[in-house]
């Protein structure tokens, strides 16, 4: 399961348009423990720190723990296709 936070807040940071730095501002921790959660070298962050992030994504931390979204097949499809052109 929290393979799947470390994988989430990535996510979620790319799709916010966050660097690293950007995030750990916003959610007022250093870049370095961003960068160790992210990669998962912290393990097992503080409840604390998990309700930082999602504050900086406006999210509910629990969010933090839910798999990330699959594509519909057909946005699979339309990417793909783009993709080629």
């Amino acid at each position: 399961m929290l393979n799947n936070i470390f994988l989430n807040i990535r996510r979620l940071r790319d799709q916010a348009g966050f660097t690293q730095f950007d995030l750990a501002v916003k959610a007022k921790m250093s870049l370095s423990h961003v960068n160790r959660i992210e990669c998962g070298v912290a393990k097992n962050p503080r409840f604390e720190t998990l309700r930082r992030i999602a504050k900086a994504f406006k999210i509910a931390p629990e969010e933090l723990l839910l798999a990330a979204p699959q594509p519909k097949r057909a946005e699979t499809k339309a990417a793909e296709a783009t993709n080629a052109l």
